[in-house]
């Protein structure tokens, strides 16, 4: 269910439900509410502390507003079958039955929820309520399968995250945070999957690997430390600053045209020297910023760590839409996890409809919906492979392209 996370084991039923023991929220700490009345705080509780007995229940109200107010009754107690740790890759909680598709989120409460429901049966919704409405939203469906994913996929993310966190002394984007908080219960087991894979089949590259990645940005900031370059009436490089990079053993020498808006990487590499900070257009030219100044005198020392990093934000830039920072992020994580090449555009496609975007006529995004988005980034791997678009069927990025998108995925948690 999308939007805030329901509470657990939440606080203050309403007086006419329940007029026994409560317990606070935090949202009452925080307002810094009386709690003479209250049995404790909610974060400072657990279930079975207050769950013991069949037949015992308690009520939480999920989204103060809207109300929802959920029962838990204990119906049976079990011993624990197994005197170690849980199967790990099971869950603590299993769901055996259920019926009905969960309310949908921020939709009023169970009276507006219910008008809706009676709404979408008889068709009746207006116009703007029935596209808000899910395509393909089902109310009687229900599905155990998908039930125990979701709550094997929520069991395993902090964990795995953790893990994450732990090993790599990094944190995961916020973007891809967020992703997985909207995306369906099999989306989620997909991204953590290749969370916990990026990690595990991270390689370092070699300084000689490193450096032969970063050689076209190395290029063109070592030709503006010489001086400005000239700009065309459209802002693009002109034709003999374009030609100095091609001609640069081991990048592009696919096309005989030395115009940038022919050339997707050499516009690539422009784009990013921008979002990165280095330079800028100023009077006609191109030209370096402070911080391309610091970078210029750190490449002859061959300390290329910091521009690493830079090229890795620059990936998915924090500047853009939501949905392109999310499929860029996707395919950052893709290609950290060694995802196979040629199946990696329907693999995106398979998670952007996962996690809920849609195209203006409700249909989920097809690869050519998609890949306006994605396609600026694909140049920018070109740095880190000899040319990503035509690696052989099979054949793995190279170590250091996956660790630019390793970063590209963790570097995000500081911008």
């Amino acid at each position: 269910m999308g939007g805030r996370a329901p509470a657990p084991l939440h606080a203050r039923p309403k007086k006419d439900i329940w007029g026994g023991p409560y317990l606070a929220s935090e949202w009452d700490v925080e307002e810094g509410d009386d709690f003479d009345e209250a049995s404790g705080v909610e974060t400072e509780v657990v279930l079975d502390q207050v769950l013991r007995a069949p037949g015992d229940r308690v009520f939480y109200v999920y989204d103060f507003g809207d109300d929802w107010v959920r029962t838990i009754k204990l119906e049976k107690v079990f011993e624990l079958a197994t005197s170690g740790a849980p199967d790990a890759d099971g869950s603590l909680a299993e769901c055996v039955a259920g019926r009905y598709a969960c309310p949908l989120e921020d939709s009023g409460g169970p009276w507006q929820y219910n008008e809706l429901v009676q709404g979408h049966k008889a068709r009746t919704l207006p116009r703007e309520l029935a596209e808000w409405v899910p395509p393909g939203w089902d109310l009687p469906r229900f599905s155990v399968d998908e039930a125990n994913a979701a709550v094997v996929a929520l069991s395993k993310e902090e964990e795995a995250l953790q893990r994450i966190a732990e090993e790599g002394a990094v944190d995961p984007s916020p973007m891809l945070g967020q992703t997985l908080r909207r995306a369906s219960p099999r989306a989620q087991v997909v991204l953590l999957g290749s969370v916990s894979r990026a990690r595990r089949e991270q390689v370092e590259p070699t300084d000689a690997e490193r450096a032969y990645a970063l050689r076209s940005w190395v290029i063109l900031i070592g030709m503006l430390a010489e001086g400005a370059l000239p700009l065309t009436q459209a802002g693009y490089l002109k034709p003999d600053a374009v030609g100095a990079i091609v001609d640069e053993p081991g990048t592009w020498t696919h096309r005989k045209s030395c115009r940038e808006m022919d050339i997707e990487p050499v516009r690539a590499l422009h784009e990013s020297l921008k979002t990165m900070g280095f330079a800028r257009h100023y009077r006609g030219e191109f030209v370096l910023t402070k911080g391309g100044e610091a970078a210029a005198k750190a490449i002859p020392a061959g300390e290329l760590e910091q521009l690493e990093r830079d090229v890795a934000a620059a990936l998915v830039p924090a500047k853009e839409s939501e949905f392109e920072r999310c499929a860029r992020t996707l395919y950052a994580l893709l290609i950290a996890s060694a995802f196979p090449q040629e199946h990696m555009f329907e693999m995106i496609r398979e998670l952007i409809a996962d996690v809920g975007w849609r195209m203006p006529d409700g249909e989920a995004p097809d690869r050519w919906g998609i890949g306006p988005f994605v396609w600026p980034s694909m140049p920018m791997f070109e740095h880190g492979e000899r040319n990503c678009r035509s690696l052989p069927s099979g054949q793995d990025h190279t170590p250091a392209a996956r660790a630019l998108a390793f970063d590209a995925v963790a570097e995000l948690a500081d911008t």
